[in-house]
C-alpha cells in the first residue's frame, strides 16, 4: 500500500457518507471526494468564521483528475509535495514543489496529478458549496 492509499484510507474512515460535505463556518472537515473516473482524493478543509477564508490540504493520488469546474472565489493553491498538471483557462502547466498559481474567480481551471501530490488551497472569501 503505497502512502497515498493509507492516507486516503484514513481519511475515508473520518469521512461521514456524504459525498460533498462543506465545512461548518471556523470548523474543520474532513472530505473524500470522488474525481473523475471515481478515482479518490482527499480534502482537510477548514473556514474562517466570518466566512472570509477558506484553506484546504488536497491529497491528489498520482494520475487521479480534478475535473474542469469554476467558482466566484479567488483560489491560490501551492504545491508542497509531489507535481501536478494544472490547467487554467486552457493553458497547461506543471506545478511542481514550491510553485503555485492564482487562480480568478469564474475562470474554469483543472488539474491533474502527475505524482502523488500534496496541495494547499486558499480560498477567499470562503468558497461554497467547496469541500
Amino acid at each position: 500500500m503505497t502512502e497515498s492509499q493509507r492516507v486516503l484510507r484514513e481519511l475515508e474512515e473520518l469521512t461521514p457518507a456524504l459525498p460533498n460535505l462543506v465545512a461548518a463556518p471556523g470548523s474543520e472537515s474532513v472530505v473524500v471526494y470522488k474525481g473523475e473516473g471515481g478515482d479518490s482524493f482527499g480534502f482537510l478543509t477548514w473556514s474562517s468564521e466570518d466566512g472570509a477564508i477558506a484553506t484546504q490540504r488536497v491529497l491528489m493520488p498520482a494520475g487521479v483528475r480534478f475535473p474542469p469546474h469554476h467558482h466566484k472565489e479567488h483560489e491560490w493553491l501551492f504545491v508542497y509535495k509531489g507535481r501536478f498538471l494544472l490547467t487554467v483557462d486552457g493553458e497547461i502547466e506543471e506545478v511542481a514543489p514550491g510553485g503555485w498559481k492564482h487562480i480568478p474567480p469564474e475562470v474554469p481551471h483543472s488539474a491533474t496529478a502527475v505524482e502523488d501530490t500534496w496541495v494547499f488551497c486558499v480560498s477567499m472569501p470562503a468558497a461554497e458549496g467547496y469541500p
